[in-house]
């Protein structure tokens, strides 16, 4: 698996991912203290340092309202706490950057459609998941269009020296396929979108890779991935 999850004494558990066998090598250590004090006396997973109830934004890249992808962020939405929003890119109407420079001198994009409540919950969220089917070695089309809509963050930060996401977030990427490409492109570009909405603490790729003859639902470590993003989150 991905890490292992241990009890220390105090009643406090610990998530490790240690030396798991990501598509970039060895991924190092992350330690995730999550609280214990819930009124059902389960694993709350509520972070001392983000106080109020946690909010998880979800990038659905996937036009199929039943496929693969989308049934691995409902098994990950069964163990996560706190509320969330999903962004279908498919449904929502969200069209690509026009490169009218706007945000180079502005905050904001001047496009008004569905991305500007997503820049709002940009804002308040802790947590973000980019999930996606592979096209050609990469994230669908429609949800690089909603991604090209992150220019203005860039804009901001290079143009005008400002920071226009103070809170940092949490990052992960669940990507599906079952041609012949690979998942390292679709995930690079993913983490690259999620740096760019201030989420650089981000858990190795989860991905089923082999839809054509096994669906990602019976897929056991994709499966048990997506429960582990949920703990990470929480």
């Amino acid at each position: 698996g991905l890490g292992d999850v241990y009890k220390r004494q105090g009643g406090n558990y610990f998530f490790f991912v240690d030396n798991c066998p990501g598509i970039f090598g060895v991924c190092g250590i992350r330690e995730v203290c999550l609280d214990t004090e819930g009124e059902d006396g389960r694993v709350s997973g509520c972070f001392e340092e983000r106080g109020g109830k946690m909010k998880t934004l979800i990038l659905n890249g996937s036009p199929r309202k039943n496929g693969d992808t989308v049934s691995l962020i409902h098994i990950f939405l069964e163990g996560l706490e706190g509320e969330y929003k999903i962004v279908n890119a498919y449904e929502d109407g969200i069209s690509p950057c026009m490169d009218c420079r706007f945000c180079r001198e502005n905050d904001g994009c001047s496009i008004q459609d569905g991305m500007q409540e997503v820049y709002e919950y940009i804002q308040e969220c802790d947590n973000i998941l980019i999930a996606s089917p592979i096209y050609f070695s990469e994230l669908t089309g429609k949800l690089l269009d909603l991604g090209s809509r992150l220019q203005t963050y860039f804009c901001a930060s290079f143009f005008r020296n400002k920071s226009t996401i103070l809170k940092g977030k949490r990052g992960a990427v669940i990507i599906v396929g079952g041609g012949d490409g690979n998942v390292t492109k679709p995930y690079e570009t993913a983490c690259t979108l999620l740096h760019h909405m201030n989420a650089y603490d981000i858990f190795p790729v989860v991905y089923s890779h082999n839809t054509n003859r096994i669906p990602a639902a019976e897929d056991k470590e994709a499966v048990e991935g997506a429960k582990k993003i949920s703990f990470f989150f929480n």
